[in-house]
């Protein structure tokens, strides 16, 4: 009886020892999926992040380089230079038909003078 009973208790300890084992391999499972969720959730956020980082890009690229945006200008500028040459040929154009104008008016002047000239002369001179 004595030596069932040692039996009895080996097998207990040796069940105890056993239990202590598998609490302690659980205990390590549990950390080990923890850390797991906390990696997959580090992961997702990263994935997240990779994605808006995505779109931003695909946003970026649909803009207009800098380059493209400098063509732009320069373009706008040549446009606006040659239209400001177009208006100041046009302006010097109104200035020499100004001008032009102003040499006929002083021409028909001259020549109304004249002939009001001749016509005084003649009405002096009745010969």
């Amino acid at each position: 009886a004595e030596s069932s009973s040692r039996a009895a208790i080996a097998d207990a300890r040796l069940s105890e020892d056993e239990t202590a084992k598998y609490e302690k391999k659980s205990e390590e499972r549990r950390k080990e999926i923890q850390q797991l969720k906390e990696e997959e959730a580090a992961m997702e956020k990263a994935l997240a992040t990779a994605r808006n980082q995505h779109v931003l890009v695909k946003q970026l690229q649909k803009l207009p380089t800098c380059e493209a945006t400098r063509k732009q200008l320069d373009g706008e500028k040549e446009a606006i230079a040659r239209l400001e040459g177009e208006e100041r040929g046009s302006l010097k154009q109104s200035q020499r038909i100004w001008a032009e104008s102003l040499r006929i008016q002083q021409a028909a002047l001259e020549l109304q003078a004249l002939l009001e000239t001749k016509e005084a002369d003649d009405a002096a001179d009745p010969s």
